[in-house]
């Protein structure tokens, strides 16, 4: 409001504000992100003998064209995934005064 009340518009706030004090954050993220997707698909591909991961066994139900079986399991995890950011999210929401 500061910053409003001076004059700053809404990118100059985002940019100048916002941005720095979620960067560390998005960056941590992102890397733990990446650091998943690629266990997920290579450690698990080349370690195991047998589909470990849901990722994996949606991979192969697609290379075997069994792809409504495969596009029933990636709802699945997605839905599953929603589900879990929000029982997660439900604690960072809270504001408290």
């Amino acid at each position: 409001q500061v910053a409003r009340t001076l004059g700053a518009s809404d990118r100059m706030i985002f940019r100048r504000i916002v941005i720095p004090q979620i960067s560390e954050t998005a960056f941590w993220s992102a890397g733990l992100v990446s650091f998943w997707m690629w266990g997920d698909y290579a450690i698990g591909s080349v370690a195991a003998s047998r589909t470990m991961t849901l990722g994996m066994l949606a991979k192969s139900l697609m290379e075997s064209y069994r792809l409504e079986a495969a596009s029933l399991l990636v709802l699945l995890t997605l839905i599953l995934g929603a589900v879990s950011y929000r029982l997660f999210s439900w604690g960072g929401m809270r504001v408290t005064r």
